[in-house]
């Protein structure tokens, strides 16, 4: 890999470690974890191809980002994987308190959405 992501890699790290301290949460993985993670290629929710932020560019929904798989355990080995920025927003909206709805609701408004925006674009 290019010296850009190496440069990638070790901000990423030293900035989620930070993020990590403030918001009380454990994160046990080590540079090389983080670094392992950070080259997958596909999104494993969506099959998209991840992309690298690139210094002083705005961000893209496709960048790669480091996301919990159970939000209740800490970053450790077999609870993270890498996933693009926008899935992993997403994830964040269902898991919220705030909107009283777990994986499988979300799954169903989801879908009656999709129908119903579907059967309108069919009837214009």
């Amino acid at each position: 890999f290019s010296p850009e992501f190496e440069l990638f890699v070790a901000s990423y790290y030293a900035n989620k470690v930070e993020s990590c301290k403030k918001r009380g949460i454990d994160f046990k993985l080590n540079l090389v974890s983080v670094r392992n993670l950070l080259r997958t290629r596909k999104c494993p929710y969506t099959g998209v191809e991840l992309t690298v932020p690139r210094m002083g560019k705005p961000g893209l929904s496709t960048d790669i980002t480091i996301d919990r798989i159970d939000n209740t355990k800490p970053y450790v080995k077999g609870n993270v994987m890498a996933v693009s920025k926008k899935m992993n927003n997403l994830k964040s909206i269902f898991e919220n308190p705030e909107y009283g709805m777990d994986f499988e609701q979300a799954a169903k408004v989801m879908s009656k959405i999709s129908k119903r925006v579907k059967k309108v674009k069919e009837n214009n």
